[in-house]
């Protein structure tokens, strides 16, 4: 995408570049060769004159002193909130997944005691044990293991290779991201008289 398409993309302005190729996004302090950044929290100000991004994304009203200390160039695209329009580039750049299918994958492995609602989607190698409760429009990605007498409430979603324990309770809406584990083992042990420890669950 080059800088010209950039700024029109976000109401942004720009004085030269625009046929620059932005290839990639970057946090201001890791930014190289090819990668737009963005400039929104003072305190990375120290950043403005040794960052080696192609362009930054900074607000029309923010002072930037620190670009006139640069040794290189860098492309500035003015926009109303560089925040705001690094996020627009983040959904530009990395699209969202497409969605999991509804239905039930025919390789999940379901328990017959559990119960579903309406417009679930459940994914390949999923395992859920009995007893469980699976509200409506919830998703499950592959992967994941849901122990017995597992409630999860509608609307919540479970990405790849979670594991939900045994009795634990999902509310509304929630989001649990990969590899996540829920309802594991505290890490405390107690002590006993003699002078052994005692694993707390």
């Amino acid at each position: 995408m080059t800088l010209g398409e950039i700024a029109r993309l976000l109401n942004g302005e720009i004085s030269s570049g625009a046929e620059i190729e932005i290839e990639r996004l970057a946090k201001i302090e890791d930014a190289g060769e090819g990668e737009i950044t963005f400039f929104a929290n003072p305190k990375y100000a120290r950043h403005l004159s040794t960052t080696s991004a192609t362009a930054i994304l900074i607000s029309k009203n923010v002072e930037a002193k620190e670009l006139t200390q640069r040794t290189t160039p860098i492309y500035v695209v003015q926009v109303d909130d560089s925040y705001r329009a690094f996020l627009q580039l983040i959904e530009v750049f990395h699209p969202q997944a497409t969605p999991l299918r509804k239905g039930i994958h025919s390789s999940a492995v379901i328990s017959q005691s559990a119960t579903f609602g309406e417009g679930v989607a459940i994914g390949a190698c999923v395992v859920i044990g009995d007893g469980c409760s699976i509200g409506n429009n919830v998703t499950i990605h592959p992967g994941v293991v849901v122990s017995e007498h597992v409630a999860i409430e509608e609307g919540s979603l479970l990405y790849q290779n979670v594991s939900v324990r045994e009795g634990c309770k999902i509310g509304k809406r929630v989001i649990i991201h990969p590899g996540t584990v829920v309802g594991s083992d505290g890490f405390g042990f107690a002590p006993t008289p003699d002078g052994t420890y005692e694993k707390i669950p």
